[in-house]
């Protein structure tokens, strides 16, 4: 590769980096891989990787350099593989490369944005509203597909990334990126920036996927160690959710009677969906954040125990990603939970596998959470069983 080309990308990727208006989309870069390659004519993303065009790149300005490698970030940032679920994929690229070239289009990057798609019509619109009236008018439709079809940044730059795995990395690359901005937001005293415009969308965004439809306070309630001390609020654990917008809140977990020690257990046996894989975390970060047990361990198994990472303290929950999969045993799972002993175990699981292991003889509870299956509480023989079904229609 030409060393004059890695140069122009490097010095691109660094004026983006001290660039205190671009701080969140910095932050995403850092967990992104981007390369050059022939094969692409222009620039795409599978949100784990970016990909240029050399020939492409070179013909660019040093602005456009910027403007193009944000218009990758914000596809990234803003979810848009993962939002797109099963919607005409073409059709939704359309609609995204509205959202982010109106944006760059208004920041000044219009020697890049005059070979894209931008359509100011569309402004404060999202991209589901964008997509639905290009799904619904006919004639809205035909415009949108002719201008595409025209233009030297054709949209079509979201690659598919169907992994589990891939879709987990693209949604904690981004929850890291939001933590790593408000930090450095607090640390300034810019609560009042905006830090690229649509930063603060991207908490909506991200309450979207990580919405718990578990009630844990209710499960989990009659496992804390002090009732009446868990309902009160105090200042020693601040609400770090509050602070880069100036506001000292209290937490909602006192320093007495919270959670002790959780097992939660993850079945990767056979295949583990996109949905699935977002229920996991969603569950695992809410009660982290939320609950804040002294300590959390989220272990992998399939036949054998795979993986296990562990929280504590003041920890960031930083997400899961399968390492592995194969048959399903719950006999490494209940040897586990006997000799660590936690306060509480949480089987993730389909509930296909041998009821004789579901059982700790009373020495720890369980909860089997049953995922995308109709088995019921006569697969196991002990703990409660909680059923949820990620297969939802789309719109």
């Amino acid at each position: 590769m030409n060393e004059e080309l890695l140069k122009a990308l490097n010095k691109t990727k660094l004026k983006i980096m001290v660039d205190s208006d671009n701080t969140f989309l910095g932050s995403i870069m850092c967990g992104l891989d981007i390369i050059f390659d022939d094969k692409c004519p222009t620039a795409c993303t599978n949100g784990t990787q970016i990909k240029i065009g050399p020939k492409f790149f070179e013909n660019l300005s040093d602005k456009s350099r910027i403007g193009l490698i944000l218009h990758e970030l914000w596809h990234v940032g803003r979810l848009h593989s993962l939002r797109c679920k099963n919607r005409d994929h073409k059709t939704w690229n359309i609609a995204c490369d509205i959202v982010i070239n109106n944006w760059l289009d208004e920041q000044g990057y219009t020697d890049l944005t005059q070979k894209g798609f931008v359509d100011h019509q569309y402004d404060n619109k999202s991209e589901e509203e964008i997509y639905d009236i290009l799904k619904t008018d006919s004639k809205a439709n035909s415009s949108a597909q002719s201008k595409a079809n025209s233009c030297q940044i054709k949209p079509d730059d979201i690659a598919e990334n169907n992994s589990a795995e891939g879709k987990s990395m693209q949604l904690g690359n981004v929850q890291e990126a939001d933590i790593q901005t408000r930090k450095l937001m607090e640390r300034r005293g810019d609560t009042n920036k905006s830090y690229g415009t649509g930063i603060f969308e991207i908490d909506t965004l991200l309450d979207k996927f990580f919405q718990a439809q578990i009630p844990w306070n209710v499960y989990l309630e009659k496992y804390l160690t002090d009732m009446k001390d868990y309902g009160a609020r105090s200042y020693k654990r601040p609400n770090r959710r509050y602070l880069y917008r100036g506001i000292y809140m209290a937490s909602k977990m006192p320093e007495e009677g919270r959670l002790g020690h959780l097992q939660f257990y993850i079945d990767t046996s056979g295949s583990i969906s996109d949905e699935q894989m977002i229920l996991y975390n969603t569950e695992l970060r809410y009660i982290w954040e939320e609950l804040r047990p002294l300590k959390m361990s989220v272990i992998q198994f399939c036949d054998e125990i795979t993986a296990e990472d562990t929280f504590e303290d003041e920890d960031e929950y930083r997400g899961i990603h399968i390492v592995a999969t194969g048959g399903t045993s719950f006999k490494p799972v209940r040897e586990k939970i006997l000799k660590d002993l936690p306060m509480c175990a949480v089987i993730f699981t389909d509930l296909y596998a041998e009821r004789e292991y579901t059982q700790t003889d009373g020495k720890v509870p369980l909860i089997w959470i049953a995922v995308d299956t109709n088995l019921d509480k006569e697969s196991v023989i002990e703990g409660k069983v909680i059923h949820l079904n990620t297969q939802k229609d789309e719109n």
